[in-house]
C-alpha cells in the first residue's frame, strides 16, 4: 500500500519461503549478522554486499540489549535509518511484538524481507520506504506509538537531532519510551529540549545514546503546535515559574498524579473548586447519576432550582441567582445589570483584581494578567478602558476621591473582598465597610466577586466572614464543584430587571446544566455539615503557622497571609497590602521554590501571583510532608 508518499510493505505470511543460514550473505566489515540473543540467537540476517550500509556490530547490540532486558516483552519498536534490520530483529527475537523497519534504500528493505521471511515473522514486520526525518513529520502516513526507537543514522550526518524532534512533535513515543541511538565516537547529538539522556556508553568507536522524553514534556511539545502556549488557560502554561508544565492523568483527595506517575501533595486544587478534594465520592456519585438521565435538556430542571435554594440559604445578600458557565461571565452580566440600574456607565475596580477576561475588567488585572506582563490586554478598545476606573485596593481614601471626581456617574463598585489574584491579600480593617458607605453615599452600586471566596472563607462567603452587604455578588468556582459554573445575584429588585422578568437580556446554552447543578448541590451539602469550617480553619493555620516558622529558621524574608483556607506566600520582609506590594516581591526566587518543591511532590501555584488552597481533603499529615518539604526548600534560597 502507498499512503502519502510512503512505499509501504506489510509481509502477509504464512505460505512465504523460507530462507536457511546458508543462503544470506556476508557483510562489509566481514563480519556476519548474527542474532545475539532471544528466540532466534545465532541465527543470520541477510545482509548488504557493496550496499551503504553499516549494521551495529554484535557486541554493541549485545550490551544494548542488555540494557533494554526489562523492556522488550510485548514492545513495539521502530528501527530508523534501519539498514539490515539488526536492531528491530535483535528487538523482535527478545519479545517484542513487532518492528516497523524504516530506511530510504529499496535494496535494504528488500534483505529484511528476506530476513523476515528465513525467521518466520513475517506478520511481526513492517517495512516503510521513506527520507528520515521528513517522513515522520506527517503523522497521517502510517503512525503509531512506539515503546523502543532504534536511530542508527549515517556519522557525521547531523540527523539525529532533527529526527528526534520530528519523534517528539508527532504521535510516535508511546508513554515511557525509549530512544536508542548509535554514533561514530564522539559525535554530540543536539537532543531538543524534552528529552532526558538516560545512557551513555562506549564501545570502541562506537557510542550508544539512549534517550527518554518524559511524558509532560512530549504532550507539551504536541499541545504547543495545537493550543497558543500550549495551554487553555494561560497561567498553566508555567511561564512564571519556567519549565514544563505538569500534564495531570488523576487525582484523588489532595494528591494529583502526572502523565508520568508521579504524585504530588496539590495546593491549586483546579484553582479554588475543590474544596472537597479530587474525586470527591458524594460529587463523582451525583454527577454519575445525573449524567445516566441526560446531560443536558436546554429546559429548566429541578436541579438549578435546588441549588438555587441552596445559594439563597448560604449567602445572606443574595435573594434571587441566576446562574451561568463561569466567573468571567458571571461578573460580565453583574456589571451590564449594574449599568442598567444606575443609568451610568462607569465602574471602578482595584489594580491587582481579577474579574475574569471581561474587556471592561483588564486594565490593571491580577492573576494570569500579571504573570504573563499584560496587566492591560490588547484588544480592548479605550473607550471601553476609559470606563474603567482604578483605585488601589485597602486604600478608601482613592475610592473617595475617584467618586467624588467622577459624581453621578460610577454605575458600581466591583472588588474581590480578599484579594486572590495577586496573591492572597487580606482586606485592612475598615476597608470594606468605607467601601459600603461611599457606594450608598454616592449612589453606585456595590458588588463582591465571591468567584473565589464564596463558600470558600465561610459557607456564605466573605460577606459572612466579615459581616458585609453587597448589592449584588458573583460566585463561580466552589459552586459547581469542579465543574464549569457562573452565578451572579442579589437584591430582587435588582435582579428582575433581568430577562426574561425585565429587559437587561443574558443567556447561555449550558446555563445551569444538569451535570454542574449536580456536582454543586453535592459539595453544598458536604460543606454545609457542622464543623467543616473549623477543620478547614485549623489545618490551613497549621500549614500558614509551618511555612512563616520554617523560613524564618532558615533565614528567608517571606511574608505569609492567609484567610481561612486560602494562603499567600510572598518573598518579602515587608507586609503586602496591595498590588504595588505584590509586585515588589522577588518572584524569582518563588519560582526557584516552586520547582524544590515541585521536584519534592508538592504542587503549589505556579505563580507568585496566585493563591495557595487547603481542602477537606489535607490532613495533618499531608500538611507536616509539605512543611518538610519547605524546610528542606527554604534551606536552599
Amino acid at each position: 500500500m502507498t499512503l502519502a508518499g510512503w512505499s509501504a510493505r506489510r509481509f502477509a505470511g504464512s505460505g512465504a519461503a523460507r530462507r536457511t543460514a546458508a543462503q544470506t550473505t556476508r557483510h562489509g566489515r566481514g563480519d556476519m549478522i548474527r542474532i545475539t540473543g532471544g528466540e532466534w540467537r545465532g541465527r543470520r540476517l541477510c545482509s548488504p554486499t557493496g550496499l551503504r550500509a553499516r549494521p551495529t556490530l554484535g557486541s554493541v547490540r549485545e550490551a544494548i540489549f542488555s540494557i533494554l532486558s526489562e523492556r522488550l516483552g510485548g514492545a513495539r519498536a521502530l528501527d530508523l535509518f534501519a539498514g539490515a534490520g539488526a536492531l528491530g530483529f535483535e528487538a523482535l527475537s527478545r519479545g517484542a511484538q513487532s518492528c516497523r523497519f524504516i530506511d530510504r534504500a529499496r535494496a535494504h528493505l528488500d534483505l529484511i524481507g528476506r530476513s523476515a521471511r528465513a525467521l518466520g515473522c513475517e506478520d511481526r514486520v513492517e517495512r516503510l520506504r521513506a527520507d528520515l526525518p521528513r517522513a515522520l513529520e506527517r503523522p497521517e502516513a502510517g503512525a503509531g506509538a512506539f515503546d523502543l526507537v532504534f536511530m542508527d543514522p549515517p556519522y557525521e550526518s547531523g540527523l539525529a537531532a532533527p529526527t528526534l524532534r520530528a519523534l517528539a512533535q508527532g504521535p510516535w513515543l508511546a508513554p515511557r519510551a525509549l530512544v536508542v541511538i548509535e554514533t561514530r565516537r564522539g559525535e554530540a547529538i543536539d537532543a531538543p529540549a524534552g528529552y532526558e539522556l538516560v545512557r551513555h556508553k562506549r564501545y570502541g568507536d562506537t557510542e550508544v545514546h539512549i534517550y527518554t522524553m518524559p511524558l509532560n514534556e512530549k504532550r507539551h511539545h504536541q499541545a504547543l503546535e495545537l493550543m497558543p502556549g500550549g495551554v487553555n488557560s494561560p497561567v498553566r502554561a508555567f511561564g512564571a515559574v519556567g519549565g514544563t508544565p505538569r500534564y495531570i492523568a488523576s487525582g484523588q483527595g489532595a494528591m494529583i498524579t502526572d502523565l508520568s506517575g508521579k504524585r504530588y501533595i496539590d495546593y491549586v486544587g483546579s484553582w479554588g473548586p475543590l474544596i472537597l478534594g479530587h474525586a470527591h465520592p458524594a460529587v463523582v456519585a451525583a454527577v454519575t447519576e445525573t449524567a445516566r438521565k441526560g446531560l443536558s435538556f436546554g429546559a429548566p430542571t429541578d436541579l438549578e432550582v435546588q441549588l438555587a435554594e441552596r445559594v439563597f440559604e448560604d449567602v445572606p445578600s443574595v435573594e434571587m441567582v441566576r446562574m451561568v458557565n463561569s466567573g468571567t461571565e458571571a461578573t460580565m452580566s453583574a456589571l451590564r445589570l449594574a449599568r442598567a440600574a444606575t443609568g451610568r456607565d462607569k465602574i471602578i475596580k482595584f489594580a491587582g483584581g481579577y474579574h475574569g477576561h471581561v474587556d471592561s475588567l483588564l486594565v490593571k488585572a491580577g492573576s494570569g494578567a500579571t504573570t504573563f506582563g499584560a496587566p492591560s490586554s490588547p484588544g480592548v478598545p479605550a473607550s471601553v478602558a476609559a470606563d474603567t476606573l482604578v483605585c488601589r485596593y485597602n486604600d478608601a481614601a482613592s475610592v473617595e476621591a475617584t467618586l467624588a471626581q467622577h459624581a453621578g456617574q460610577v454605575a458600581a463598585v466591583i472588588v474581590e473582598p480578599v484579594a486572590g489574584n495577586m496573591g492572597c491579600i487580606p482586606p485592612r480593617e475598615g476597608f470594606l465597610e468605607a467601601l459600603r458607605e461611599l457606594t450608598i453615599k454616592h449612589g453606585a452600586l456595590l458588588i463582591y466577586d465571591e468567584v473565589m471566596t464564596g463558600f470558600r472563607v465561610a459557607l456564605g462567603g466573605a460577606q459572612e466572614r466579615y459581616d458585609q452587604n453587597p448589592d449584588l455578588s458573583t460566585f463561580g468556582k466552589i459552586l459547581g464543584g469542579g465543574l464549569p459554573v457562573g452565578a451572579y445575584g442579589g437584591r430582587r429588585e435588582l435582579m428582575e430587571l433581568v430577562s426574561p422578568s425585565g429587559s437587561v437580556y443574558q443567556a447561555g446554552t449550558l446555563s445551569g446544566n444538569p451535570l454542574t447543578m449536580a456536582a454543586g448541590l453535592a459539595t453544598l451539602k458536604e460543606i454545609e455539615q457542622p464543623g467543616v469550617y473549623d477543620r478547614l480553619e485549623a489545618l490551613s493555620a497549621r500549614l500558614e503557622q509551618g511555612l512563616r516558622d520554617r523560613a524564618g529558621a532558615a533565614g528567608v524574608p517571606v511574608h505569609v497571609t492567609r484567610v481561612g483556607s486560602m494562603i499567600g506566600l510572598f518573598f518579602t520582609g515587608t507586609a503586602v497590602q496591595d498590588y504595588d506590594d505584590a509586585l515588589r516581591c522577588d518572584a524569582k526566587r518563588y519560582a526557584t521554590f516552586f520547582h524544590a518543591m515541585l521536584d519534592r511532590g508538592v504542587y503549589l501555584a505556579p505563580s507568585a501571583f496566585e493563591t495557595l488552597f487547603v481542602s477537606l481533603a489535607h490532613t495533618e499529615d499531608l500538611i507536616d510532608r509539605t512543611l518538610e518539604a519547605a524546610d528542606q526548600c527554604f534551606h536552599l534560597l
